[in-house]
């Protein structure tokens, strides 16, 4: 996983784990939810896909083992609320989080101005790097550039 936070986001990833720790405590910070609730609402914060049950299940039950978050039933569904425990914690974390969610917010902007077909393309040409031609790389290298320059010119022209 990328340690550049803002990366991991424009790929759709999960956060590091600290960050998504504090994601789900701040899901439940103001009223008790079930498992789908929370990864709705990161998904929101995120700009993006709700996380996948594979990562917020098990950051729950860590979460639960650190006494952050107590779970109860309510039918047949597991509601997650969080402890005196788990509000410090959040607290004590609050500008990490605070500065966390103003990249996501500043990338849930850039996503809207970015074509969605982009991300799958850059996952592919990460995924063919290997098997491109040093011609191929360099070309590749020269379209970034010609949108680096674009985007700049843009932004220059911007008053």
């Amino acid at each position: 996983m990328s340690s550049d936070v803002s990366v991991d986001i424009m790929f759709h990833k999960p956060p590091v784990k600290g960050f998504f720790r504090l994601l789900v405590l701040d899901a439940i910070k103001e009223e008790p939810l079930h498992g789908y609730e929370i990864m709705k609402r990161i998904g929101d914060v995120l700009g993006g896909n709700p996380p996948s049950p594979g990562i917020v299940y098990p950051t729950l039950q860590f979460l639960e083992n650190k006494g952050f978050v107590r779970s109860g039933k309510a039918g047949k569904r597991t509601i997650y609320s969080i402890t005196e425990e788990g509000i410090r914690y959040l607290e004590e974390n609050e500008d990490k989080l605070r500065c966390f969610m103003e990249k996501a917010g500043r990338m849930k902007i850039v996503k809207k101005m970015v074509p969605h077909d982009i991300f799958p393309l850059l996952e592919e040409l990460a995924s063919k790097y290997d098997r491109m031609t040093e011609e191929q790389r360099d070309e590749v290298k020269r379209a970034f550039w010609r949108l680096i320059q674009d985007l700049s010119r843009i932004l220059g022209d911007v008053r």
